[in-house]
Parts: structure tokens; sequence; C-alpha cells
């Protein structure tokens, strides 16, 4: 994202103002700027997304007019290799902002150790921050595969169970559609652990160069009660025609 590298139009995922939104089950990955620019009028609410590689900052939230000052809420979110800080707060007008259950992995290109999980642009600001996972150390986490993309959850990490119950701000789902909570208690982060459910990865990311027009992608799944079929499908780009997905 933010290929074009235009000042103020250049992050991922961007709330302009007189806005409130829902922003959930995203993944925002590699642009310029902030992987999301949380303008709008006090009220929108982010769960649900992966963020990572964005060159400006993981979230900038700011509030403006109309206002609604009832406040952010930024839960079981993911954050990883972000230059300079996680998430930067800037509004101050805002009653109450909940920052719960996030992920934040320090890193990008930029990365020393003054890094910032969390900036907040006064004392004046209006914060509440628990249950949070910051660390610079990826493997802290134990994710399926960090190398791959696959930002799930493996047995022993810290973020199972270790979440608050979020329920009651309408948050009752993970980035797969699956239930939260999964096991005692909300996981962190943007997926829910599933004890024995089964995994898919399509391998490595495929360049083409065209005149050439076809790739051979090498997937595998597991599952602990045995795969008796698969289906691979397109998700998302322009039109292409799949062999022996199934």
């Amino acid at each position: 994202f933010g290929a074009t590298n235009e000042y103020a139009q250049q992050s991922g995922i961007q709330i302009n103002p007189g806005t409130n939104a829902e922003v959930y089950n995203n993944i925002v990955d590699t642009g310029t700027g902030y992987g999301i620019f949380a303008g709008g009028r006090g009220g929108s609410h982010f769960y649900n997304n992966i963020i990572r590689n964005a060159l400006q900052g993981g979230i900038i939230c700011a509030d403006y007019d109309p206002l609604d000052a009832s406040g952010f809420i930024f839960s079981n979110n993911t954050i990883l290799n972000c230059n300079d800080y996680g998430i930067y707060m800037l509004s101050q007008r805002t009653t109450t902002n909940q920052f719960v259950n996030n992920i934040i992995v320090a890193g990008g290109i930029t990365y020393n150790a003054s890094y910032t999980h969390v900036r907040l642009n006064s004392a004046s600001v209006k914060w509440t921050e628990s249950n949070n996972i910051k660390t610079s150390n990826i493997a802290d986490l134990k994710f399926v595969n960090s190398s791959t993309k696959d930002f799930r959850l493996l047995t022993g990490s810290p973020a199972i169970d270790a979440g608050k119950n979020m329920t009651s701000n309408g948050i009752t789902f993970d980035l797969d559609d699956n239930p939260r909570p999964k096991g005692s208690a909300f996981d962190i982060g943007a997926y829910e652990f599933q004890t024995g459910g089964p995994t898919s990865n399509a391998g490595s990311d495929k360049n083409i160069t065209l005149p050439t027009n076809s790739v051979i992608i090498n997937g595998s799944g597991t599952s602990s009660t045995g795969i008796t079929g698969y289906l691979w499908t397109k998700k998302s780009g322009g039109t292409a025609t799949l062999t022996n997905e199934t």
C-alpha cells in the first residue's frame, strides 16, 4: 500500500473525518504509510487485524469534528515489524479509549532501542490499556510460522487464554471467524487458538513475469483427525484458473 508515496494518502486503511467505523478482520501488509490511519469522529472500533511492515508506524489515531467523544477501541490486533511505534495516539478529546488484547512485536527498518510500542501524544489522552503483549522477539509469541505469515498460535503461546473478555464490545469472533473465547478466556492477538483444528498453507509467495502465465503452488495441511478432502480457492486478485484444487 502507499506505492506512490502520496503524503496523507498512503495508509493501508484510512478512516476520514465524519466517520465512525468498525474495522475488523483485515491483513494490512507492507507499505510506505501507517498500517491504519484511525481518524474519524472518535468512536471507531478496530479488532482482529494484522498489521505488518508499515514504514510510518502500525496505527496512528486522531479525532476530527463532528466529535464522538465515546472513544476508540483497539482490541485483538497483531502488529508486527512496523517502524518506530506500534500505535501513536493523538486523540485528546475522547473520554474513554481502550487498548486491549493486542500483540505488538517491535521492528521495522529504523528499529532501535527507543522503539515505542505505545506512544501517547499527551498526558491528557484518556487511555485504558490491559492484557497486551509487547516484545521485540517474535519467537516469544509461538506463532505457527511467522516466516510464512501464519500468525495463529501454537500450544504454549503466552497469548492463549491471557486476554480480557470483550464480548460486551461486540467482539465475539477472530480473524478466521472462529468464536471467541475458545478456551477459558479470550486469547491475545488476531487469532483464537484452535485445539486440534485443521491448518492449511499454500506455500511461499510466487511471482510471475509475463509471458509466463502459470505457476505451481505446493500447498499442505494438517488435521488431528485426518484429512479426508480439501478444496483450494482463489480469495482475491484477477481472473485465474485453478487445476488440481481438490
